[in-house]
């Protein structure tokens, strides 16, 4: 690494001193064995460093003397902090010098691991006061800009003796990371030999891991096999603002089992189903025809709710009512003519203009109502940190145009509504129902981008969790900006996938291959052989797997916990 030039001032007497030692590795040796005044306690690390014991070629004989480290384990460039550790500690023990000044530890401490902040301190005090010095670090990062100092010392003005720095090295080794390579636990000491990968001014040399790169079939996205290590582990993305459960507003109204139904169905939509059912009770009954009012509404809608509790779906009217094998509140609630007539003209909208908006909307006989009853149901929950969107198959066999055929769930025939609900608790937080591709119109392009987008509008800091027919590259983009993140299963024929995650041939069984962007992370995991799955998440920013027996990568399961909402 080329140095900047630095403009020659006159040396200081330490400076000078400095260099003497440098020259004279015995004459630094004795200083060494000899210090110990008073005030070596209460000098600064950033002092002259006429403690510095420099590692220069000729130091390497006298360390062979006095340490008995033999010249074939310098030659062989790498030292082992232990042996190292070891062999300090026990020349330390036998010297009457308990005030040992920071020398060789300064090369002892650049066997620690890059998160050390001790070392990075050193290293670049090292770099500063030595020009001559020939120790070349591995394992810490490669770029120290300019010199600074990126990292606070945890004891800038205590000097510490060499048992004192042992116990820093010993205390951080125990909270370093699982995973770091112990390859990187040396000291690497140049020698002449020509094998040596280091020059001696080189300075932090980092060993950088090879990555592949993929490219996405249509040749738009470049995807890397290792993840960007700047990406927090929790971004602003995954943080909620509000406590999940029942909003104050809703805790604040609710004293009984009333007034929670209250809240669901508030008095606006009350006011439109008693206007339009009284306006197609006049039209039918004409004079004859008796008011509705709120109290005939919650008697109607409560024996609906009683019947569903009763699942008496399939059972009829005439058999809720009968005297002898009936239930007795239906009878009491009202006559079976009165449930009748309600059921027969009770509307949500006017039937008079109802023609010229189902041109335009095939849900205009309940709209109105609808997108009211929708719109009070985020009003009443907050909710937690993962939020599902899927479909939903509402039975129903009878007449409608949008009613639609799903083999693949239990009631086959129905009404599909979009969903997006709490994952925990599943309640519903905002519904569309699907009314089929529009009028005289072409079918709806990227209909699944667009639906988790409507489904997710005003929330902030939560994870989506989707099926492959809504999840894509686009989508996750999209949720990130409105700081929201995404998983879900990803189907095969999607052009924003590498081709390399696709192939299954020859992959082991519970095996698992990543790929990564700066904001998404793809996993392909193979279940059995000639099977795999692909998933993907921008949630996720490293490639962790699971210790359980399938080795499942916890981007699955973590979609596994929050899919079923």
């Amino acid at each position: 690494m080329m140095r900047p030039k630095i403009k020659k001032q006159d040396k200081s007497p330490c400076e000078t001193k400095a260099d003497e030692r440098a020259e004279d590795p015995e004459l630094a040796l004795a200083e060494y064995d000899s210090a110990n005044d008073a005030n070596t306690g209460n000098m600064k690390m950033d002092d002259e460093p006429n403690e510095v014991l420099r590692a220069t070629p000729d130091l390497k004989t006298t360390m062979n003397d006095r340490f008995n480290i033999h010249e074939e384990s310098l030659s062989s460039t790498k030292v082992s902090v232990a042996d190292l550790c070891a062999r300090m500690h026990e020349v330390e023990k036998a010297s009457s010098d308990h005030e040992n000044r920071l020398s060789l530890v300064e090369i002892t401490l650049a066997g620690i691991r890059s998160g050390n902040n001790l070392l990075r301190k050193k290293v670049v005090d090292l770099e500063d006061r030595s020009r001559r010095q020939n120790i070349t670090i591995v394992g810490l990062p490669e770029k120290i800009e300019n010199g600074r100092r990126p990292y606070k010392m945890s004891c800038k003005n205590k000097r510490m003796t060499v048992q004192e720095a042992l116990e820093v090295i010993i205390d951080h080794d125990s909270e370093i990371e699982e995973g770091v390579s112990e390859d990187e636990d040396y000291l690497e000491i140049n020698s002449d030999s020509e094998d040596s990968d280091f020059e001696p001014n080189e300075g932090i040399a980092v060993p950088i891991p090879q990555s592949k790169t993929f490219l996405s079939k249509n040749g738009e996205i470049q995807w890397s096999s290792s993840p960007n290590m700047r990406q927090a582990k929790l971004s602003a993305e995954n943080i909620i603002k509000t406590v999940p459960g029942p909003t104050r507003m809703a805790v604040t109204r609710v004293t009984d089992i009333k007034s929670a139904f209250e809240l669901v169905m508030p008095d606006s939509i009350h006011k439109i189903i008693l206007e339009m059912t009284n306006l197609e009770g006049r039209r039918v009954f004409g004079e004859k025809w008796k008011e509705m009012d709120k109290t005939h509404l919650d008697a109607y809608l409560g024996l609906l709710i009683l019947a569903g509790v009763y699942k008496s779906n399939d059972e009829s009217t005439a058999s809720l009512w009968d005297a002898e094998t009936g239930r007795p509140i239906f009878r009491a609630t009202m006559s079976l003519e009165t449930f009748h007539i309600f059921s027969r003209v009770i509307r949500f909208d006017n039937r008079d203009t109802r023609a010229s908006r189902r041109e335009r909307d095939k849900l205009a006989a309940i709209r109105t109502l609808w997108d009211k009853w929708v719109e009070q149901l985020p009003l009443l929950y907050n909710p937690g940190p993962n939020i599902t969107v899927d479909e939903r198959l509402v039975a129903f066999r009878g007449r409608c145009p949008f009613r639609q055929y799903m083999p693949s769930k239990p009631a086959k025939y129905g009404i599909k509504i979009w969903v997006a609900c709490d994952a925990n608790t599943s309640y519903a937080l905002n519904m569309q129902v699907y009314t089929g591709k529009p009028v005289g119109g072409a079918p709806e392009k990227n209909q699944g981008t667009r639906v988790v987008l409507d489904m997710v509008e005003g929330l902030k800091g939560h994870n989506i969790t989707c099926d492959n027919f809504f999840t894509n590259y686009n989508l996750g983009q999209e949720l990130l900006k409105r700081k929201l993140t995404m998983v879900g299963t990803v189907r095969k024929n999607r052009a924003e996938l590498p081709a390399e995650l696709l192939v299954i041939k020859n992959r082991a069984p519970q095996s698992s291959l990543f790929a990564f962007t700066d904001t998404t992370a793809l996993v392909s995991y193979c279940p059995k052989k000639g099977k795999n799955v692909v998933l993907m998440s921008t949630l996720h920013k490293n490639a962790e797997i699971s210790t359980r027996e399938d080795q499942k990568p916890h981007m699955i399961l973590e979609y596994n916990a929050t899919k079923g909402g």
